[in-house]
């Protein structure tokens, strides 16, 4: 019967310590994802301060020479155009379209730079911030998760300390009965041999 307790004891201390490497193990999973978290705060908060910067110099410039360069373009067509249609054909019909095409490109990237030189909306802006906010309360959030795996484990260990104290307090007592079994037996061998 006391065999049986103690078994049920270390069985009770291994069931124990296989939580404990789980827990560790979740821990860890924990900590990279943590580590993720930083890297969206960072990301999320570049966008929000480029965007509160505005456009860059550079970028102002390749939107400029955009338009330029779809203004040209235009003018190529209407060029082309011009020389083509002194009688309708359907060269004229497709130099018309070229034309067409052109200003519609004009037309974009004159929209895109007056995009890039208004700035983000104050919509764009409430988004940007709102979405560093999350990245920053998703890192809080798992900060105190890992904060309480630390105490699950911490507990743990407490708690496999005490089921192995019971196993060697168990183990002790069956060896101090054991042995007065022992010097109760040599000592009636002791009587009996007298």
């Amino acid at each position: 019967n006391l065999r049986r307790s103690e078994e049920t004891q270390q069985d009770r201390v291994a069931t124990l310590e296989g939580q404990q490497e789980i827990r560790r193990l979740q821990l860890t999973k924990m900590q990279e994802a943590l580590a993720g978290l930083d890297l969206d705060i960072q990301l999320t908060k570049a966008k929000l301060d480029a965007a509160r910067q505005g456009p860059s110099p550079e970028d102002l410039e390749i939107a400029q020479r955009r338009v330029e360069s779809a203004r040209n373009s235009l003018w190529g067509a209407q060029a082309r155009r011009d020389a083509t249609c002194g009688v309708p054909s359907a060269a004229c019909d497709q130099a018309e379209a070229g034309v067409n095409s052109a200003e519609e490109s004009l037309r974009i990237e004159e929209l895109n730079l007056q995009k890039l030189q208004a700035g983000p909306s104050r919509e764009e802006l409430l988004s940007l911030e709102a979405n560093y906010q999350k990245a920053v309360q998703r890192k809080r959030d798992a900060e105190i998760d890992i904060a309480i795996k630390e105490l699950e484990i911490s507990m743990a260990e407490q708690e496999i300390a005490r089921a192995q104290e019971s196993v060697d307090t168990q183990l002790a007592s069956a060896v101090e009965r054991a042995q007065l079994s022992v010097d109760r037996l040599q000592a009636q061998l002791a009587d009996t041999q007298v």
